[in-house]
């Protein structure tokens, strides 16, 4: 009943009192915490799930089959994230995510043998309740627990929830994601696939009648999805199941099609290094478009909506490929991803959100602290998935930082707006790369360790120290001698 509230006092108790609270361990929340660890701070990480790795975990990967690495680190990422993904490749023996099964299990063992390791505490199956504040600064957050709610105290806090949680909750300003970034997605996998059977089916040519038919059915779907044109078409006539399904929030369907392994939206789809015998595992995400109005990530009953809707299709597509596409007769619907993940949706404005006009003007900013690659045109060649970077540009420190908030930080997505339509010159720069949120998990964790220690609000730490320590582990930072010299780094 919208507008009747409940007044609700209570004294809870204080689970844990640090140095530095990290909220969501995910891809940067990961690295953050570690980063806080190492420059000596007491850290604990929390997240809702019990695996570590967010989407490169319990979201099963989904997406690119690599971290499409620009050039200025073609030989990986640097600092603490290129540390962990070395580490799960020595474990796999192929390249980080060619195989997502492989890949996101061993990426979630080797992080939290490493958060061990670097003695950072953690507290997993919980959920952020609400912002503990004195004034304008950020003390804690209230976590719901089996054991009822508790209270955690922090000299900072990260947020790395990957929808700016904290950071609306704390009342500092968000971006509710507009529609056209919101797009989330759900992995699937179907198992006991002859996938030679279904290659054969991806090789034969495309007939322009069926072409001509969905275009007058769906408008326009991806051209990874051309090869199952003939099979959808005769379901649809049947009554058997139709590939995109329109609700009011938008339409979902399974955009790139059902890959030929377990990885790949590129064609040819890449092998998968594990597939063992004739019989393998095939995958792909089911995906909402065009989402209307307010849609949103910070939305719980849109949500709940989205993902029933997106569980019930994968199952239907499931039958439909068995049914009908050859190659899938002894198929089964293998596993889903945990959650929705999102390449967009809710954010944290901040202090300055690098945006297109930062990049295409070339802005350089006073409190950098590494160098972004953005503006990206993807070539697909068989086992690696190289970008043409169009633009470089600095990354500011600000860009962590709340709006009318101390004692917050963000990193991840959280920090990663990406708000306004595809032309407009304000629109985020878009920082959602694998490679960035790792980058972005260092330089915040370092930070709020930095801040932590010498007790000050994270705003007012020496962003040139910051710099030079990301600079030591190898991050970018300028592109001539000139302006590593202006930076203080040279």
């Amino acid at each position: 009943m919208m507008g009747k509230t409940v007044d609700y006092r209570k004294e809870v108790p204080v689970l844990h009192e640090v140095d530095v609270l990290v909220v969501g361990c995910g891809i940067a929340g990961t690295i953050a915490a570690i980063a806080s660890a190492r420059e000596g701070a007491e850290t604990l990480v929390i997240d809702r799930f019990g695996q570590i790795g967010g989407n490169i975990g319990p979201g099963h990967i989904g997406g690119a089959p690599s971290l499409e690495l620009p050039p200025a680190i073609a030989d990986g990422v640097p600092g603490i994230g290129g540390e962990v993904i070395k580490k799960v490749e020595e474990f796999s023996g192929h390249p980080f995510l060619l195989n997502y099964f492989e890949d996101s299990q061993t990426f979630s063992y080797v992080a939290l043998k490493t958060l061990r390791e670097e003695k950072v505490g953690t507290l997993f199956n919980v959920y952020l309740g609400d912002v503990i504040k004195e004034g304008n600064t950020v003390k804690g957050v209230f976590v719901e627990t089996k054991d009822g709610l508790k209270a955690i105290l922090a000299r900072v806090v990260i947020d790395a929830t990957g929808d700016a949680d904290v950071a609306f909750k704390a009342g500092a300003p968000v971006d509710a994601g507009p529609h056209h970034n919101f797009h989330p997605g759900l992995y699937f996998s179907i198992g006991n696939v002859d996938t030679e059977v279904y290659r054969k089916v991806g090789e034969a040519e495309v007939r322009e009648e069926h072409l001509e038919w969905m275009k007058r059915t769906y408008v326009a779907c991806s051209p990874h999805v051309y090869p199952l044109l003939p099979y959808l078409k005769t379901a649809h006539e049947n009554g058997d199941f139709q590939y995109i399904w329109d609700r009011d929030y938008g339409s979902i369907s399974a955009d790139h099609g059902v890959f030929y392994s377990t990885v790949g939206v590129a064609e040819p789809s890449i092998p998968d290094p594990r597939r063992l015998g004739r019989y393998g595992i095939v995958g792909g995400m089911v995906c909402l478009h065009h989402t209307g109005g307010a849609s949103t990530s910070g939305n719980p009953e849109l949500m709940t909506e989205v993902e029933n809707d997106s569980r019930e299709y994968l199952f239907a597509l499931q039958q439909f490929m068995k049914k009908y596409v050859p190659g899938f007769e002894r198929s089964y619907l293998h596993s889903t991803g945990a959650y929705l993940s999102a390449r967009g949706g809710r954010s944290m404005i901040a202090r300055h959100n690098v945006c297109q006009e930062d990049l295409e003007k070339g802005s350089q900013f006073d409190d950098m602290v590494f160098l972004g690659f953005a503006g990206h045109r993807p070539v697909h060649p068989l086992w690696e998935l190289v970008h043409d970077y169009e633009y470089s540009f600095e990354v500011p420190y600000r860009q962590f930082l709340p709006r009318g908030v101390e004692g917050l930080l963000a990193a991840g997505r959280s920090a990663n707006l990406q708000g306004g339509r595809p032309n407009d010159p304000k629109r985020g720069a878009v920082l959602r790369m694998r490679w960035q949120m790792l980058m972005m998990g260092q330089a915040v964790g370092t930070a709020a360790a930095m801040a932590a220690r010498k007790k000050i609000p994270p705003s007012s730490i020496d962003v040139l120290l910051l710099r030079k320590k990301l600079h030591e582990a190898g991050f970018s930072m300028a592109e001539t001698k000139e302006r590593l010299k202006e930076l203080g780094l040279a």
